[in-house]
């Protein structure tokens, strides 16, 4: 099991779009993944 990190900082309204199309485009997803978001 991993627990990865990454932090929105909130300057734009954008940010959650661009890191979901993030995930999504390069496939960042594993049963034995978890991602704390800050």
């Amino acid at each position: 099991m991993a627990e990865y990190r990454i932090s929105i900082h909130g300057r734009k309204k954008s940010e959650w779009d661009q890191l979901a199309s993030w995930f999504v485009n390069n496939e960042i997803y594993s049963a034995n993944a978890v991602w704390l978001i800050q």
